[in-house]
């Protein structure tokens, strides 16, 4: 017995001496490494090139999706919403080529990057954090997606220039072919761009998501004239949106029909620079809940057509002033938009949904950026002005009762509203 015991005891004693070094042998590392050092990095945009992150999809707002806090609304193959930070639609300061755009669709079936094709894009800015004052009003951040270009060279000869991509997708089998050609000196520029997207219906293993196709064309031409320290530039771009999937929505995109023209000048004197622009834009759109999925029965047939119309002017000042520079400014717009649904079926049946709606906005700004004590600064305030006049709804014999009357609570009301808005930012 006793023998049986010192063997016992000795085993024990073999196994936890096992289990000892085997635990010495993967203990974890107990070193601390410090690092000093200081942070450097006082940027407050951040700048994506298609070229550097190629993405397969022909919406700009998934390009965007990639980044850290960026999302995307999901509502069509070029349908998307830019998400930031969880904040979407027009609370983002969403621009095309710096220009904000009025969707002409009621339910934003056409967010402002539906009108930067891909093949278009030279390369996409997202404010990091809180947008500038003077890039706009927004909530959040703001994204700007800026068009290529043949830019002005260094010569007195006229050299030619073009950048194009052809991309394909097997998922829907869609193709996508666009970009710029052009020429350009020293004192003058001109490029022709063009872009033509289309694709079926997305497919995965187990079928196909109905009413997922897309057709999207965009032509038209940017031009320009450098005078020493003065730049002058102007662009035409018409776009033609087709028969295209919203499978969220109710209804699917029938057309758009697009026109923009947008001018601007920027110049430096001797002691200050400006720049001023001009904008126009005149969106026409069609949809309907029976031209692309399974037509519903007569009775609940449903056509809508809407228009918005943009005018837009800024003019700013830069300025030294301390450690940094001093921006001043003010921007105007002009926007109307209308909707009304439709049976086509029934000529006594249609609702002006969206009468026409004015909203006039005045914006004035004044923002320092600079060396402040031992912080990079930026420091700005807005103050925007806005005016909202909305006509009278009408409604078709065929509307249900209930529907003419909220129409005709409507129109007795006040349709007038008046407000001024105050941003502060500091970054």
């Amino acid at each position: 017995m006793r023998m049986r015991s010192y063997a016992f005891a000795l085993t024990g004693l073999m196994f936890s001496a096992s289990t000892l070094t085997l635990a010495q042998e993967t203990a974890p590392l107990e070193d601390v490494i410090t690092v000093y050092g200081q942070h450097q990095n006082a940027q407050t945009e951040k700048s994506i090139s298609p070229e550097a992150e190629p993405v397969p999809a022909p919406d700009a707002a998934r390009f965007i999706a990639r980044l850290a806090g960026a999302d995307i609304n999901d509502n069509g193959q070029i349908s998307g919403q830019v998400q930031y930070r969880g904040v979407f639609g027009q609370r983002l300061n969403v621009r095309v080529d710096g220009n904000n755009i009025a969707s002409g669709g009621p339910g934003w079936m056409d967010p402002p990057l539906h009108y930067a094709p891909m093949s278009l894009v030279s390369k996409i800015v997202v404010d990091r954090g809180v947008s500038p004052v003077r890039k706009g009003p927004g909530l959040g951040g703001g994204v700007n997606a800026i068009f290529k270009r043949v830019d002005f060279t260094n010569e007195k000869s006229f050299k030619p220039s073009y950048d194009f991509s052809l991309s394909g997708r097997s998922v829907d089998r869609s193709t996508s072919f666009g970009g710029v050609a052009g020429l350009a000196n020293n004192r003058y520029r001109l490029n022709a761009l063009y872009a033509r997207e289309s694709g079926e219906n997305m497919k995965f293993p187990q079928g196909e998501i109905a009413d997922s196709g897309f057709n999207r064309l965009v032509y038209g031409v940017s031009t320009g004239i450098r005078i020493k320290n003065h730049e002058l530039d102007l662009s035409l771009r018409k776009q033609e949106t087709d028969d295209t999937g919203n499978p969220p929505f109710p209804m699917d995109i029938r057309f758009f029909d697009a026109e923009f023209i947008n001018a601007s000048y920027k110049g430096e004197f001797s002691t200050f620079k400006l720049k001023a622009g001009l904008g126009l834009a005149d969106i026409f759109h069609g949809m309907s809940n029976f031209h692309l999925r399974p037509s519903p029965p007569p009775m609940k047939k449903r056509e809508t057509f809407a228009k918005s119309f943009k005018r837009t002017a800024n003019v700013n000042l830069a300025f030294g002033l301390g450690d940094g520079e001093l921006k001043l400014g003010a921007d105007f717009d002009h926007t109307k938009n209308k909707a009304r649904i439709t049976n086509p079926t029934n000529p006594d049946f249609y609702l002006d949904n969206v009468p026409i709606v004015t909203r006039k906005r005045t914006g004035a700004f004044a923002e320092w950026s600079g060396q402040l004590l031992d912080v990079n600064a930026e420091l700005g305030l807005r103050l925007d002005q806005y005016d909202y006049t909305a006509e009278q709804a009408s409604t078709g014999p065929a509307i249900p009762a209930i529907t003419a009357n909220l129409a005709q609570q409507f129109n007795n009301e006040d349709r007038s509203w008046r407000d001024t808005n105050t941003d502060i930012v500091l970054r």
